[in-house]
């Protein structure tokens, strides 16, 4: 049978050892701050991305907006179309509308001074789908007439969807072909 050891040492030294056994200290909480790089750079990659984001939300609507006053404006026409059945004030102020979108998005002033097939042909060349014929011949012809018989309703429509979709970056005609044209 083994023999109790700890019994064996003088009472002075077991009150010795004893006073040398502390409890186990457990080391202080880590802190969150300061962060660790990783985290600071975690927080600059947030920060610069949602920069980036909102930087390229607020432009994509300052954009788009050009398109909605001219859709409003075009709205407003064919509004007063419907009152008064006048086909020409539609058409001249339809091409107005155009025209200026085309200045305040582009600042082209010679795209302004194109009429009759040239200027559709541009409209058509920054259109995502061209412009049907009938509605063609209503902006570059039928517009100098006394009582043109063009479809307002039709080409209303794809005006608003030629406002909506058209692209810009595309080439622009040699504006000379206007010199066989109309003026407006």
């Amino acid at each position: 049978m083994p023999q109790d050891t700890s019994n064996q040492l003088p009472p002075e030294i077991q009150e010795a050892l004893a006073e040398q056994l502390r409890d186990v200290h457990l080391p202080d909480a880590i802190s969150w701050w300061p962060l660790a790089w990783g985290w600071w750079t975690l927080l600059a990659l947030i920060i610069l991305i949602s920069g980036v984001t909102i930087y390229f939300i607020i432009r994509k609507r300052a954009e788009g907006r050009y398109r909605n006053l001219a859709i409003s404006e075009l709205n407003q026409i064919l509004k007063s179309w419907r009152e008064e059945q006048q086909n020409q004030i539609y058409l001249h102020r339809a091409n107005d509308v155009l025209k200026r979108t085309v200045l305040q998005s582009q600042q082209i002033p010679s795209m302004t001074t194109l009429s009759g097939q040239a200027w559709v042909d541009q409209l058509n060349l920054w259109a995502k789908k061209p412009l049907s014929t009938q509605s063609q011949n209503a902006l570059a012809f039928d517009c100098y007439q006394e009582k043109p018989e063009s479809d307002i309703e039709t080409l209303h429509v794809e005006l608003t969807s030629w406002l909506k979709t058209h692209d810009f970056t595309k080439q622009e005609i040699n504006t000379d072909k206007n010199s066989e044209g109309q003026h407006d």
